[in-house]
């Protein structure tokens, strides 16, 4: 495979926090690492509210910190537009993409989303698995309660500035408020399908059946806690979520979304970016077709977001 494009990564938390090197380390995300030509990644600054009194000042300084920290590297850059990506491909660089997971991030005003944009960043995941400002994540237990009123301000704000909005982590009810109140296509940067394994965080087939119709992407997420509800995953087990997800049509909108880093276990085998190679190796084995595999890969993360990031 010549490229993988993954919508959510964690590694910014540990180079702010642990001052990460990006070069090499041993997390499951690094530039020695990558398996393949050129990596477009999604990089998520995530806000635990119980974590900092003023998650606004904590993001702008994640945000700064991996900067500098993709400085420190010749073969990584950052990425504001799609013409960025196809740029750094050109030129045989990786690309980084900045998101944050987590609309704390705000602090409640408006104008900071405008801020972030400004410095680079083109998705928010509306909510973590607490209540906030925007709406409700889905360890609130308030599964039916739609978007706050603020909530609905962010998501028209970001569909204004071509801002992907993130449905990952958000309630039912959540969700559907999206749905209903946007016209662009929407991501669910790092979910895997509820009929699978049946933990919230995932997509019930209905959120799924929506998402395709909406052009949307879907990023497959490699928390075992996610991929089965024993806790403990093989490959088989990512397999059966590509295939029910294929069944309902997803082949245009599904991608990968590993959430590495972001972690603490992984599906046997599959430890790093590195070992996404032997996901390949599987699909094919199981008689998925290199087109389909190619789509999952990178082609529906460029075909979908060519128009979604300008």
């Amino acid at each position: 495979m010549k490229k993988i494009f993954d919508l959510h990564c964690d590694l910014p938390t540990k180079v702010h926090l642990q001052k990460v090197d990006l070069i090499d380390n041993h997390c499951h995300w690094s530039l020695e690492k990558i398996p393949c030509e050129q990596f477009i990644q999604f990089f998520a600054c995530f806000v635990d509210q119980k974590a900092t009194d003023n998650p606004f000042m904590y993001v702008c300084n994640m945000i700064s910190a991996f900067k500098e920290a993709v400085k420190k590297t010749s073969s990584l850059r950052l990425a504001e537009s799609f013409f960025d990506i196809e740029k750094n491909c050109s030129e045989g660089k990786h690309s980084a993409i900045l998101t944050i997971e987590g609309g704390e991030a705000l602090n409640e005003k408006i104008e900071h989303l405008d801020l972030f944009y400004r410095n680079g960043v083109r998705l928010l995941t509306l909510t973590w698995n607490y209540e906030n400002a925007l709406g409700y994540g889905v360890g609130a237990n308030k599964d039916t309660l739609p978007l706050k009123p603020f909530g609905l301000k962010v998501i028209s704000r970001m569909e204004q500035l071509s801002m992907l909005i993130d449905v990952s982590h958000l309630n039912e009810g959540g969700f559907w408020s999206v749905a209903e109140h946007t016209k662009k296509a929407f991501v669910a940067s790092h979910s895997n399908a509820r009929k699978i394994c049946s933990h919230k965080r995932n997509l019930t087939d209905a959120q799924i059946k929506c998402m395709i119709s909406r052009n949307g992407l879907i990023g497959l997420n490699l928390y075992p806690v996610f991929l089965n509800d024993t806790g403990k995953a093989t490959i088989t087990d990512v397999l059966k979520h590509i295939e029910h997800m294929l069944s309902l049509g997803a082949e245009n909108n599904l991608m990968l979304g590993c959430d590495f880093d972001g972690i603490d276990t992984t599906p046997q085998g599959i430890d790093g970016i590195d070992a996404l190679t032997m996901l390949i190796d599987e699909m094919q084995k199981n008689n998925f077709d290199n087109e389909t595999i190619a789509k999952i890969f990178y082609k529906n993360g460029e075909k979908q977001l060519k128009s979604l990031l300008f």
